[in-house]
């Protein structure tokens, strides 16, 4: 065995090291919690402790995500250095411990068992093959997604320095001294080794300041997400992934009595918390999130990764200045406005960064303290808060195609309240999609009932578009509409309604049970209510479905649609490129239905599901219908943009029966 440390200008050379590496970096640790802490708005995330380790080991040690949504790839290569590390961490401290021992004087040593060496030789040669894929990845392959840049390169480097001293070192000691508890690479190597006694030490003493200087780059590389990262994954949102931060409005405007300037959102990194910088330092930089970004993908300026890319400087730089500084903003406006709130940038996230709240943090501030939105979204706003709808329109106009629908009992309630929602009131398309459900209710003996005049918006463009204040009055009003009219059960076709009614409202006061209507009508499906036939004899019909976001996503309501779509005899389903969590998104969320971005995501997304060989598209959300449609008619090949209830109520097999007999 070989001694690195024995003499006394070698036991100080050592503590000088050691102390230097560990010293700076528990500095630049110190420094970096203070800038994490900067942010002042409180936030609990240490609840259900059991579930959030759960979660840890799922996505953090079970790496769940890396291999997933198309970036197998790049997901097996960190898998790799990832294992190989964790493997490694042992043989790590059994060095640094035994430099301790010999630095003091003593000649006892740690030794580990054989077997776990023969690993660590492994896992050794895994990380260099790991490294070797990385280097491909970033110099030879080089996706637009990830960035090429010095911190990345360094990083690798300083992992491939680290595993080949560490296989250097043991070779020639494996030469120096040949015995049968070395392992299987180092006996194999070392046996074709020299006897130098030089080139061993010079490997050790490269290890160790390897080691430490790799310790001292790490917190202001990419890096330093090994140590944030955990935090991070165990500190994940547990709420329900539609809900929004509910604003106190109230409270918050008591406590900003005495500042200067009473400001909603956030403006400045206090307005933060300390969670949102967390996420910042825990960026991998792998960029995938600008990379499923579909206001990216349609040339917008929003670029996830830059987001949270530039949040990170201005946190390791204590930057005090505004978010909008004009000099220096943290996101231009326009990309502000592009994001479309379809989460597949939080989907995707290795490190579940929730980059959603954060825009949504700073649409607050623009919208409630300066009063800017995004082009177009203001009359929307104003038309809600007059109309109580983004049209603008009467609620008279909400009654005036219902005909001879079933309205709403008070006095005695039917079993369901079918809550149309804006889109089905006032948009011609949404109100033939609104009418074959019902044909279908009707036909399958639903109890239910639509409230008409006195259905009201539920509000929830207006808190995407960062109107708190108009989203909760809005919100308020409906839930007391609801018991007033004694409403227990509510079904709606829209899947922003339903995120809003099943996430949202609850924070609000409201308790009430929600159903999706794909998830309803696949019940009188099963229950055998619903009985379906061809609608063309002896013709099938080539169709593709399109995912809503909110309703994917958000909700992980993929197959209600699909196995109802397949229920029917003449439908030949087929998928897009992009389906399910993956989902390219329409570009209607976010509010982006009622603002003037040009570049939209979703004549994307219909030339995808046109190259499918559809001959329907089929949708169950009247954004994505809008949307669609619209990218529809401006295509040279324009495909029908169909809803679902209107492909189901064209092959009804029963037709509608007595009143009487309406109940599920």
């Amino acid at each position: 065995m070989i001694e690195p440390i024995s003499e006394w200008s070698h036991r100080l050379l050592f503590w000088v090291l050691l102390l230097s590496g560990v010293g700076f970096f528990a500095r630049t640790l110190f420094k970096r919690f203070h800038q994490i802490v900067r942010g002042r708005r409180p936030e609990n995330r240490f609840d259900h402790l059991g579930l959030r380790i759960k979660r840890l080991f799922g996505t953090g040690i079970g790496q769940d995500r890396l291999p997933a949504n198309g970036y197998l790839y790049s997901g097996i290569l960190h898998l790799f250095i990832f294992c190989s590390f964790a493997v490694l961490l042992a043989d790590t401290a059994s060095f640094m411990l035994n430099g301790l021992l010999a630095s003091v004087g003593l000649s006892a040593r740690i030794s580990l068992p054989l077997l776990y060496e023969h690993l660590a030789d492994g896992a050794r040669l895994l990380c260099l093959v790991g490294v070797a894929m990385a280097y491909i990845n970033r110099l030879i392959i080089r996706p637009k997604h990830l960035p090429l840049t010095k911190d990345g390169l360094i990083t690798l480097t300083f992992i491939a320095c680290h595993m080949l001293f560490e296989l250097g070192e043991k070779s020639f000691a494996f030469a120096l001294a040949p015995n049968e508890s070395a392992s299987w690479f180092a006996s194999a190597l070392g046996s074709h080794l020299p006897a130098s006694e030089r080139a061993a030490l010079l490997l050790w003493w490269g290890h160790l300041i390897c080691l430490l200087s790799f310790l001292c780059f790490i917190p202001f590389s990419k890096h330093f997400h090994v140590f944030t990262a955990p935090v991070n994954l165990i500190c994940a949102d547990l709420s329900p992934r539609g809900c929004l931060r509910k604003l106190e409005l109230d409270e918050a405007e008591d406590e900003r009595e005495g500042e200067e300037e009473i400001h909603f959102g956030a403006k400045q990194m206090e307005d933060l918390s300390w969670k949102q910088i967390l996420d910042a330092f825990s960026c991998a930089q792998c960029g995938r999130c600008t990379d499923v970004c579909p206001a990216a993908r349609a040339g917008a300026p929003l670029k996830p990764f830059d987001l949270i890319k530039t949040l990170r400087r201005r946190a390791q730089t204590d930057d005090p200045s505004d978010f909008f500084d004009e000099k220096d903003s943290l996101i231009s406006k326009e990309a502000l406005w592009s994001c479309t709130t379809c989460r597949a940038c939080m989907e995707v996230c290795a490190v579940r960064n929730e980059h959603v709240p954060l825009l949504m943090d700073l649409r607050r501030y623009q919208t409630l303290t300066l009063g800017e939105v995004g082009p177009g979204a203001a009359n929307a706003l104003k038309q809600m808060e007059r109309k109580s709808n983004p049209w603008g329109l009467s609620k008279r106009d909400r009654e005036s195609w219902l005909g001879d629908a079933p309205r709403w009992d008070h006095a005695k309630p039917q079993d369901f309240l079918l809550f149309l929602g804006c889109n089905a009131a006032f948009d011609e398309h949404g109100q033939k999609s609104a009418r074959a459900l019902m044909k279908i209710f009707d036909a399958c003996g639903v109890s239910y009932g639509v409230l008409g005049s006195s259905e009201r918006c539920c509000g929830e463009t207006a808190r995407r578009l960062g109107d708190e204040y108009l989203f909760q009055n809005m919100a308020s009003a409906l839930i007391d509409e609801f018991k007033k009219q004694s409403v227990t059960r509510v079904i709606t076709a829209c899947p922003h309604c339903f995120n809003t009614f099943k996430d949202e409202y609850p924070t609000l006061g409201a308790e009430f049970e929600v159903i999706h209507s794909s998830e309803f009508l696949l019940n009188l499906l099963h229950q055998k209510k619903l009985q379906l036939r061809s609608a063309q004899p002896e013709s099938q019909m080539r169709a593709v479905y399109h995912d809503p976001c909110y309703l994917g996503r958000y909700h992980d309501l993929y197959d209600p649609a699909r196995e109802l779509l397949d229920a029917c005899p003449d439908v030949i389903r087929v998928e897009a490129m992009h389906a399910r969590r993956r989902a390219f998104c329409c570009g209607g969320g976010g509010g982006q239905m009622w603002m003037e971005n040009k570049q939209r995501p979703n004549r994307q997304r219909y030339a995808e599901l046109a190259q499918t060989g559809a001959e329907a598209i089929v949708v169950h959300c009247g954004f994505c219908a809008t949307q669609l449609g619209d990218a529809s008619a401006a295509s040279e090949n324009s495909l029908p943009v169909k809803d679902l209830a209107e492909i189901l109520a064209e092959r009804l097999a029963v037709q509608t029966e007595p009143e009487e007999t309406r109940n599920v």
